[in-house]
């Protein structure tokens, strides 16, 4: 079916009522009808023209039902609002929008990283030229004061609420890791050791890693006795180690009573150690020595 557009064909017409609603013109119809913006887009168009309100759109604005709109950002159609608003810029993706509100802003010169000459910056910069101005808010002690009791408000909260990331053992094991690997950073090759609690910690062992064993007898938090070296090796391969260690043998009763990510069941040190030799076989590349120094305090 062809339409013919008989009132001020590329423009919308519709009007504001005292009402507060909007009408608007049927301009397909010859006559002056007008209707409210509920009924004609819902049962109006359907009933005496069987149209959406997106091809009536089409049909006013552009003379062609079936036109295609495309994306600026990714060439896909662009999406379709309400019949007063008509097309959006963008397909609608959360991407595209993004991009096209940066644009935006940097157009209209509000975007927050335009220069006051309307060059553009990178936040990196901005920070920056704040810190050399001596402008940055955490150069005020009062403004760092207030944003560490707020950091400490929302770590009390999630604690409170059982949802702190550190309350889940695999979450800290795994950021010991990262916390090792750069504490160790200056040691090419490291120990795995097995110790004991002292005072003992009955029916557990540590398992840990240290570029020294001899260094963990008077440790400051948990001394340790009877000190035995496992493996020396590559220091990448022995932290991989423990924490795969960790995630299987070490016991998470002892974690949330007392916040240890080393310590283990003594009864499973048979296992620990056959997965040990297993995992040291089957690792590609390392130059690993078995070391079995007993350590004296």
């Amino acid at each position: 079916m062809k339409y013919k557009v008989y009132h001020n064909p590329g423009e919308l017409i519709r009007e504001l009522r005292s009402s507060g609603s909007y009408y608007y013109l049927d301009q397909l119809d010859p006559g002056e009808t007008w209707v409210g913006a509920s009924n004609f887009t819902g049962n109006y168009l359907r009933k005496y023209y069987n149209l959406t309100s997106q091809q009536y759109y089409n049909i006013v604005m552009y003379g062609d039902i079936n036109i295609k709109l495309k994306c600026p950002w990714c060439d896909k159609e662009r999406s379709f609002g309400k019949i007063g608003h008509g097309y959006n810029i963008t397909c609608g993706s959360p991407s595209c929008n993004s991009k096209q509100s940066n644009k935006t802003r940097v157009e209209s010169g509000t975007h927050n990283f335009l220069t006051e000459n309307g060059g553009s910056e990178t936040m990196s910069m901005i920070q920056q030229k704040l810190v050399a101005e001596g402008k940055h808010p955490f150069q005020n002690p009062k403004v760092r004061e207030l944003q560490r009791l707020k950091n400490l408000e929302v770590q009390h909260n999630l604690i409170e609420n059982g949802i702190h990331p550190f309350q889940k053992f695999e979450s800290r094991a795994k950021s010991n890791r990262s916390s090792e690997s750069k504490y160790l950073s200056n040691y090419n090759k490291i120990y795995l050791y097995k110790a004991e609690f002292n005072p003992k910690l009955d029916g557990y062992i540590k398992l840990g890693v240290t570029y020294n064993p001899e260094i963990r007898v008077n440790e400051n938090r948990y001394p340790l006795s009877n000190i035995e070296t496992l493996l020396y090796s590559d220091r990448e391969f022995i932290l991989d180690l423990e924490l795969d260690l960790k995630l299987r043998y070490a016991d998470r009763d002892i974690y949330d009573k007392l916040s240890i990510t080393e310590a283990y069941p003594i009864q499973k040190l048979d296992e620990i150690l056959q997965f040990i030799n297993e995992y040291k076989d089957n690792y590609k590349g390392s130059s690993t020595t078995i070391e079995n120094q007993e350590i004296e305090k």
